[in-house]
């Protein structure tokens, strides 16, 4: 109404749209703000309000709230803006729409490095593009880690970011065959998560432990690991992250299996089968991972055909993926205990 009134009295709509966004951002109200930044077609004040909270609701599991605001913007403006460029980018890479995030990833970069970006470009915005250079991994192991240093480096100390650049360090380092230091990155950046409740590393942050807990034979470790992935995702309602919900779903298959579950086996195996095809193409590293899990969870069955299938496409895998002196002893080993439960 009061826009309404600002309009018959001569006012520029979009101006009031503006002012209206900036009075409830100041308020808190961060839905109003960025409908009425929508409506003032301010591409400039739309890319700071979305960028503002877009990473926040991807963390807490909200990726379809942010969604919701960036499907009410013309394609045309968000290709003027890298904020809006690259909060698709982050939904995409949340949603499990791997073509989505590389399409705007590589439109943001091209804003960034040509100049033509609308509006000041937000201070986080760099260190967020490394981060996901980082995550897709396809310059290798050891200049992702160097990527995702650098973003946790050039973050703000109390940004929630901070927690996913450690853990996607501590990720890459293990991979690369830093192991130690790769493991202790990993757990402090669950530590990080844990105590600032976001939720969403802090799932990823357990299951990837569990998984590699698993595959060093330190069962303990595994089963409380997954137990407290499972306690967040459920807790936060983290449903909104298929990466996530792979993570965890791949793990729990091997427990299930441990226990006996053939139900619930099957159950996440199917969810992670349907998960992997659309993350693969953005996490390089993620289809070596899963075939390993899945063969373990055959050889806990005692299926040994199934278990020889798996270990099939965990080689297959790891010939598309950057060198891994981790991952390729981990096969080493699995092989070797596939060759035991099948007395060749």
């Amino acid at each position: 109404r009061l826009l309404e009134e600002y309009s018959q009295a001569g006012g520029d709509l979009r101006l009031g749209h503006r002012r209206a966004s900036e009075w409830f951002r100041d308020r808190g109200f961060t839905d109003n703000a960025i409908s009425h930044a929508i409506h003032s077609g301010d591409i400039a004040l739309m890319g700071a309000e979305i960028w503002d909270e877009a990473i926040r609701t991807i963390l807490f599991g909200r990726v379809a709230r942010l969604m919701q605001w960036l499907d009410r913007i013309p394609v045309e403006q968000v290709r003027m803006s890298a904020a809006l460029s690259m909060s698709t980018a982050w939904a995409g890479i949340n949603t499990g729409d791997s073509a989505l995030a590389r399409h705007w990833l590589a439109h943001a970069s091209h804003l960034l490095s040509t100049e033509t970006d609308i509006g000041d470009t937000p201070a986080t915005l760099r260190p967020m593009i490394s981060l996901m250079q980082a995550v897709s991994s396809h310059a290798g192991f050891a200049v992702s880690a160097e990527l995702a240093h650098e973003a946790y480096q050039l973050l703000p100390v109390a940004h929630p970011v901070r927690p996913l650049a450690l853990l996607q360090v501590g990720l890459a380092r293990t991979l690369s065959g830093d192991v130690a230091r790769g493991r202790d990155a990993m757990a402090s950046a669950r530590a990080l998560a844990t105590a600032a409740e976001i939720g969403n590393t802090w799932a990823q942050a357990a299951a990837l432990e569990a998984a590699f807990a698993y595959f060093e034979d330190d069962v303990d470790a595994g089963e409380a690991l997954i137990a407290e992935a499972c306690v967040v995702w459920e807790t936060q309602q983290l449903s909104g992250s298929a990466a996530t919900e792979l993570f965890i779903s791949a793990v729990k298959a091997l427990q299930a299996a441990r226990a006996g579950a053939r139900d619930e086996v099957r159950m996440m195996l199917t969810r992670t089968a349907e998960l992997t095809p659309l993350l693969a193409p953005i996490l390089v590293w993620l289809q070596v991972v899963v075939h390993v899990l899945a063969a373990r969870t055959q050889l806990a069955l005692g299926d040994v055909a199934r278990a020889g299938e798996a270990l099939a496409r965990c080689r297959e895998a790891l010939r598309s993926t950057p060198a891994s002196p981790y991952l390729t002893t981990v096969i080493t080993r699995l092989e070797a205990d596939f060759r035991a439960a099948a007395n060749l």
